[in-house]
């Protein structure tokens, strides 16, 4: 199970804890065995490296770490003169996941503002206090799952990004096959189809196709060229090939479509 698996599926008993901790330089390196709770750590300044026994863990300003229950560990200072986090101590319902791990949310604005009211109720100490810190709680996990995701499908991305760019600038070229692209990113046709598809929710010949579809569009908004012209440039053999393609994405022929836009 992966870490956006596990977090979709997390249930908690209650937030036991939520402070702020402030630790100065000199009270470096940081002991901490078998730990209490589960806990959800934001770093609001400096960076810690955690190390466990088969894992190092940096902690950047606005990332979030979770750290197991039971886990032992040593926290050093790496820069800054001290530490501040928040932390947001949990009972965990559920299967825990066994393993810490770290997500930078540099792109969640409003991740540390979360951290700050999950503190501020749970400082008032009122009757509903545990209810509100549960339903804060889960809207940072909301915000951890949504950057995990976006991590992962902006480090897959980077895979096929060379091979993206390539088909941009030439799929309309006679020489141009989607075999080619496979040879750029250097993966197997069927992991890049995979890839692909995730990133644009299509088929790379699907892709192909809505791009001659989206240029297609622009060119029938003028009257400069006739039906026949666009499908030669778009790479159709003839007229009523492009035509019937044309149709079945957008449900007007070319002819349809340049009109209803005049």
């Amino acid at each position: 199970m992966n870490i956006s698996e596990w977090l979709n599926n997390l249930c908690i008993f209650e937030v036991t804890l939520a402070t702020t901790c402030v630790e100065n330089a000199e009270n470096y390196p940081v002991k901490n065995d078998n730990r209490r709770q589960s806990g959800f750590v934001y770093t609001v300044e400096g960076v810690e490296i955690y190390r466990y026994k088969d894992k190092t863990i940096r902690a950047e300003p606005d990332s979030v770490i979770y750290m197991p229950k039971g886990e032992s560990y040593t926290i050093e200072l790496e820069s800054g003169e001290k530490n501040i986090a928040i932390v947001v101590d949990c009972e965990i319902a559920s299967g825990d996941l066994g393993r810490p791990f770290c997500v930078n949310m540099r792109k969640t604005s409003d991740i540390k503002s979360l951290f700050d009211d999950t503190e501020k109720v749970w400082m008032r100490n009122k009757a509903d206090s545990k209810a509100q810190c549960k339903s804060l709680f889960y809207k940072i996990v909301s915000a951890v799952i949504k950057q995990e995701v976006y991590y992962s499908s902006s480090q897959n991305y980077k895979k096929i990004s060379d091979a993206v760019d390539y088909l941009h600038a030439h799929y309309l070229e006679d020489t141009f096959r989607i075999e080619q692209l496979f040879n750029i990113a250097n993966v197997s046709p069927n992991y890049f189809e995979t890839l692909i598809f995730n990133e644009f929710k299509m088929t790379p010949k699907e892709y192909v196709i809505s791009l001659k579809i989206k240029l297609a569009k622009q060119l029938l908004q003028s009257e400069k060229y006739s039906i026949s012209d666009i499908a030669a440039q778009l790479g159709y053999c003839d007229a009523y090939h492009f035509s019937k393609v044309f149709k079945s994405k957008t449900g007007y022929t070319p002819g349809e479509f340049r009109r209803q836009d005049t």
